[in-house]
């Protein structure tokens, strides 16, 4: 089990991380550590991989089971949006931190499943009071259309 974060930066666009072994932009995330509730690894890796500290409680964008959206193994993710304080700086686990302005995500190369997690983000983002990938697909005319785990 996993979590991957959308880091909000105020209005200007989502903190992504730069992967030292691919070369890839992503989400901030990282494995959850036997005992450890979900909430406390988004805190720990949050500091680990960006040295911000999290404001707040993080919002459940949605989960991720794929199969196929990590080549190394079956992995699960759930996926939260956060709010931060500090300066992003470069964890010993990425090779740098990048704030993406909303405009240019679309022509980031990214790591796994993390275009279909900011895709989501952004069509949250969009929703009026900011009601969720989940609600914004209600009433769908054909529900079996829509490809991924939404709370």
């Amino acid at each position: 089990l996993a979590i991957d974060l959308v880091i909000e930066n105020d209005d200007r666009g989502v903190i992504l991380v730069l992967r030292r072994d691919s070369n890839l932009y992503a989400t901030m995330g990282g494995y959850v550590d036997v005992g450890e509730r979900l909430h406390d690894t988004v805190r720990r890796e949050l500091l680990e991989e960006t040295q911000l500290e999290l404001i707040g409680e993080p919002t459940l964008l949605g989960v991720y089971g794929d199969p196929r959206r990590d080549k190394r193994r079956h992995t699960v993710s759930v996926a939260y949006i956060a709010r931060t304080k500090g300066q992003p700086k470069a964890g010993s686990d990425v090779k740098a931190v990048e704030i993406v302005p909303f405009d240019r995500i679309s022509q980031i190369r990214l790591a796994f499943d993390h275009r279909k997690i900011l895709d989501d983000y952004l069509l949250w983002r969009e929703s009026p009071g900011h009601a969720g990938v989940a609600r914004r697909h209600e009433g769908a005319e054909n529900p079996a259309e829509i490809q991924r785990d939404t709370c």
